[in-house]
């Protein structure tokens, strides 16, 4: 799991402000406790160098005691899909009554677990994509439906070099599908273009001069409108052209 040092620095600067809203939870252990929910608070706690800190005493068993931990870790915002799904699994492994009583639990509906659950089904190398933010969780899930093994895995390796979005990724997957389906009226003087092993190119139009790209040799940019408006005004005169001279746009000034 991610620990997140900017989290607790600012966890620590609103204890410090309005004091601890929730204690933490710990389970008797011989002569003293163990940790079972508030590391982060615990972690701020030792931060301000204060040697005590309020907390729940819970007396449970081993199960008990994992499933308040794993509850407690589906909690925090940090976690990214394919850690959550972990301990989804782990929960409803460990938890009576399975999928519907963990998403009472939790406070999810029961189609939200399978989903996430879907995750540990995926390809190692798509999960390390979804896990490092590479690729969003929705944009993998189309691709893990990619059935060629080896289209799948040139798919994933595009997606996590150059980024993706989950519309491009479900083209992608519809290219696949379309690629796999068996020809009709295929005549011997017939040629099939595309191949599954080499995915085809998804492109997309410049907005400043209007050339097609295949969409991995384009880079995403942040402007605002009136800057777009200013780019684009700058390019009605045509195409740039191989030995035109530079053009600068000066962006209107921005209020300090």
């Amino acid at each position: 799991m991610q620990r997140d040092p900017e989290a607790i620095h600012r966890l620590r600067d609103q204890i410090a402000t309005s004091g601890l809203i929730n204690p933490i939870t710990v389970r008797p252990y011989g002569d003293r406790y163990r940790l079972l929910a508030g590391l982060n608070r615990l972690d701020a706690f030792r931060l301000l160098q204060r040697t005590e800190i309020p907390a729940h005493i819970v007396n449970t068993d081993d199960t008990g005691a994992s499933t308040i931990r794993l509850t407690e870790n589906l909690t925090r915002t940090n976690l990214t899909p394919v850690e959550e799904a972990a301990q989804l699994h782990d929960l409803i492994e460990s938890t009576p009554g399975g999928v519907d009583v963990v998403a009472a639990t939790i406070g999810r509906n029961v189609n939200w677990i399978l989903d996430r659950l879907e995750i540990l089904d995926w390809d190692a190398d798509l999960q390390q994509a979804v896990h490092d933010k590479k690729i969003s969780s929705a944009a993998a899930k189309r691709l893990a439906r990619i059935a060629d093994p080896e289209t799948r895995r040139n798919y994933i390796h595009q997606a996590a070099v150059h980024g993706i979005s989950a519309r491009t990724a479900a083209l992608w997957l519809q290219d696949t599908i379309t690629l796999a389906q068996p020809p009709r009226d295929v005549s011997e003087n017939s040629t099939i273009v595309g191949s599954p092993q080499n995915p085809p190119e998804t492109r997309i139009q410049c907005f400043t001069c209007g050339t097609k790209y295949n969409i991995i040799d384009t880079y995403p940019v942040r402007l605002c409108s009136t800057c777009i408006q200013a780019i684009q005004a700058s390019s009605l005169h045509g195409p740039p052209q191989e030995n035109r001279s530079e053009t600068t746009v000066t962006p209107p000034d921005i209020p300090g």
